[in-house]
């Protein structure tokens, strides 16, 4: 059986009333911490939001970020979890959250090292890595950090949400479209019908310059979800992209 419990260090006053309006999105139980075990969690962390696993006995198999538990949490369920390598990894983190505060970026770089060669596909790491190439202007570092993604590790999620970094990236050297169009083509793999996914790949195809396929595939997308505004939002934009490409005289 899996349980959620929520813990919050403010009094009950606004707590309570913002749980109740959250219905069924928060539907497990959320308790007020005190001071004492306020420290006795997050003692030497940065803050919230912060999650803990622990296992049917009560052991702590994996702290961190919210975002970063799905893969934890279905290898602790699978019984696969190793215990002993995630420990090693949040050491590595807080060593890598220090190495930031302090702006050592050579030791950063090098925390990412050792990070990625236990968690190949830490999506919070690798998009630090991508950050620090792009902001250093190397493109060729930006490329190699893709190429090195195992991707058949990749959820779906990830994949989606590193392709879309990728095709929205404003300096276009960084953008190498054809790493970012094999990372949505596994979020797609892994769910075909998922709006989001189809809606990236479509912006893969447009920033290609293939409109009419862009307009396709956003069109499929929009199908799916045709309640999402900004789908077929976007879907408009490359129809008139395309009437103005069929009827536009340039001089």
């Amino acid at each position: 059986a899996l349980g959620v419990i929520g813990l919050s260090s403010e009094e009950e006053a606004p707590v309570a009333p913002f749980v109740a309006a959250q219905g069924e999105d928060m539907a497990y139980s959320v308790g007020l911490a005190n001071e004492a075990v306020h420290e006795a969690y997050m003692e030497g962390l940065d803050g919230i939001p912060y999650a803990f696993l622990f296992d049917a006995h009560g052991t702590l198999m994996w702290r961190g970020h919210p975002s970063q538990i799905d893969r934890p949490l279905q290898q602790v369920l699978a019984g696969t979890f190793d215990v002993e390598e995630s420990q090693k990894l949040v050491e590595w983190e807080e060593h890598l959250g220090a190495a930031l505060e302090a702006e050592d970026l050579e030791a950063a770089w090098r925390l990412t090292d050792e990070i990625l060669t236990l968690d190949p596909v830490h999506l919070r790491v690798i998009n630090l890595r991508l950050a620090i190439a792009t902001k250093h202007e190397q493109p060729d570092v930006v490329r190699a950090t893709l190429q090195a993604i195992p991707l058949e590790k990749l959820d779906a999620s990830a994949a989606n949400s590193l392709a879309w970094e990728r095709v929205t990236e404003d300096d276009l050297r960084m953008r190498h479209l054809d790493l970012a169009l094999l990372l949505v083509r596994r979020a797609l793999e892994l769910e075909p019908e998922e709006a989001a996914y189809i809606d990236t790949e479509a912006r893969i195809y447009y920033a290609l310059g293939q409109v009419r396929r862009a307009f396709e595939v956003q069109a499929r997308a929009v199908a799916l979800d045709p309640e999402e505004e900004s789908l077929a939002a976007t879907l408009a934009y490359y129809r008139e992209v395309l009437r103005l490409g069929e009827t536009l005289v340039v001089p």
